[in-house]
């Protein structure tokens, strides 16, 4: 694997040309901003895009949630489930719609997404039973923690096949295997697309260190993330990332 003609991870960033995301997921950042807007504030946005609406409606009567009846108004279902559920929910929703779908050696984005939502079910409801406030922030991080991973196999194309399938059949993580073809991994790549999305700054930072070693993590939001992955690997043996 080569490690010559290092790569600017702001130039794999800016000239990605990334889509923007769609305008009522920004609107519902811009409104989480200021903690006086509630269910009523949030609903507009929704009620405005029918295709988020619906999700949205799906998203609340699925299983998950159990209502004993349907649940039709966008409004009773920010009430039932709560501001900070939906709008995360709209946000990893609004990123996956513009994620590519590369064809890059051993990487198969269906497996990846697998994955990361095996950590986030696992950050959630570790975090509830820690009875943080944080807890669907931390579904989120970790759902979110590899969003970097298609982008870069979208950019660098063969020489990050060749940086996936050393990681696959070395043994060895994805993220060692990064730093030392390009200086830089996947969770930092990931940290810059959440700014250059502005997403919040709390599941920014638990994107950005979610490979970091657990002792220089400074709080207990950042190791749940990142111990997500040790926690759920089990489940999916061919899982290195």
């Amino acid at each position: 694997m080569s490690t010559s003609n290092p790569i600017s991870l702001d130039q794999i960033v800016l000239g990605s040309q990334l889509p923007a995301l769609p305008q009522s997921a920004m609107r519902l950042l811009q409104l989480s901003q200021d903690p006086e807007n509630g269910p009523a504030e949030f609903a507009v946005p929704i009620e405005s895009d029918p295709g988020l609406a619906g999700q949205v409606l799906r998203f609340v009567n699925s299983s998950y949630f159990g209502f004993a009846r349907e649940i039709s108004s966008v409004r009773l279902a920010l009430s039932l489930v709560g501001v900070r559920a939906i709008q995360n929910f709209t946000l990893w929703s609004a990123v996956f719609s513009v994620i590519p779908n590369p064809k890059c050696g051993a990487l198969d984005v269906k497996v990846l997404w697998q994955d990361c939502l095996r950590r986030g079910l696992f950050s959630r409801s570790l975090g509830r039973r820690l009875k943080l406030k944080e807890a669907e922030d931390l579904f989120t991080a970790a759902l979110l923690q590899d969003l970097a991973i298609p982008v870069l196999a979208k950019e660098l194309k063969q020489r990050y096949a060749e940086v996936f399938d050393s990681a696959k059949n070395n043994d060895a993580t994805l993220a060692t295997q990064e730093r030392a073809a390009f200086g830089w991994d996947h969770a930092e790549a990931g940290g810059k697309i959440a700014q250059h999305w502005n997403l919040p700054e709390s599941i920014t930072r638990m994107i950005q260190s979610h490979t970091s070693p657990l002792a220089e993590l400074p709080d207990v939001t950042t190791r749940i993330v990142a111990r997500s992955e040790e926690h759920t690997s089990e489940l999916q043996s061919h899982s290195f990332i």
